[in-house]
């Protein structure tokens, strides 16, 4: 029982689910024209490289807001997050590269 506790665990973890939800959403949308922007605001950092990686029309306003929300993060040590560091450094050169 341990063991497969365990196995669950770590696969639940080392899954990317907020990935997973991003693709299938966007599966969604080309299937059926509709894209649940609400939902995937709400997601964490994590799908952050996917939204750029499949950024679109629909998808670019949901960046803009995740990008401003991600520089009011506190960069105290005590806060400090791995991968909402890359999704900022990721959201930065994003913006950047529009920018140009």
């Amino acid at each position: 029982m341990f063991v497969v506790s365990l196995a669950g665990y770590v696969i639940v973890n080392y899954l990317n689910i907020n990935k997973l939800i991003v693709v299938k959403n966007l599966e969604r949308y080309e299937e059926t024209g509709r894209l649940d922007k609400n939902y995937l605001s709400t997601l964490s950092s994590d799908a952050i490289p996917t939204l750029i990686r499949y950024d679109n029309e629909n998808i670019h306003q949901l960046l803009k807001e995740k990008a401003s929300e991600m520089r009011s993060i506190s960069d105290e040590w005590q806060f400090y997050n791995y991968l909402q560091v890359k999704a900022q450094r990721l959201l930065e050169k994003w913006n950047r590269s529009e920018n140009e």
